[in-house]
């Protein structure tokens, strides 16, 4: 038995951008009703595209918090690996400038202090959906990897257009 293709129509949003003779067109097509959250990219350095099932936040907010290298490994492929190791040490430094400055209470610092090393992605993932201290910066500026090479047609399109892109995500 042939299953029978069903076709049902949307309107996503496109997000158009040029520097010089580059060009990317970001496709933002957030369907929370089936858990589906996806971005395509077609530009002068390639076709990108991934999509997540819960990104946690609003999906827009998400994706302009969005660093290099956890927007590279998922478009990409995951020529790199999460290092918890680094994010962690990254998150505490973080911590303790702010308490240095005064900007936390020791209260404070000590809730958003990761007990452990992050083991493993989704442990970082939870951690980003609980932080109060970071819920206005982004926590996923800590967000470190090691080893391979990332794609550098990406990483000139995320050089090139990605802040232009969050910009226009939440203005």
């Amino acid at each position: 038995m042939t299953a029978v293709a069903t076709a049902r129509r949307r309107t996503a949003e496109v997000i158009e951008l040029h520097a010089g003779h580059e060009y990317a067109v970001f496709t933002i097509d957030a369907q929370p009703e089936r858990n589906y959250y996806g971005l395509g990219i077609q530009s002068s350095f390639g076709g990108f595209s991934y999509a997540w099932s819960q990104p946690g936040s609003g999906f827009k907010e998400f994706l302009a918090q969005l660093n290099l290298g956890y927007v590279s490994g998922k478009m990409v492929g995951r020529d790199e690996e999460f290092d918890g190791e680094a994010t962690t040490k990254a998150i505490r430094k973080e911590i303790v400038a702010r308490r240095r400055a005064r900007e936390c209470s020791a209260d404070e610092a000590r809730a958003e202090w990761p007990g452990s090393e992050f083991e493993h992605e989704f442990d970082f993932h939870d951690w980003t959906g609980n932080t109060e201290m970071f819920k206005q910066d982004s926590p996923w500026e800590f967000y470190q990897t090691c080893g391979g090479q990332r794609s550098r047609e990406f990483t000139a399109l995320y050089n090139l257009f990605w802040a232009a892109f969050a910009k226009e995500l939440v203005p």
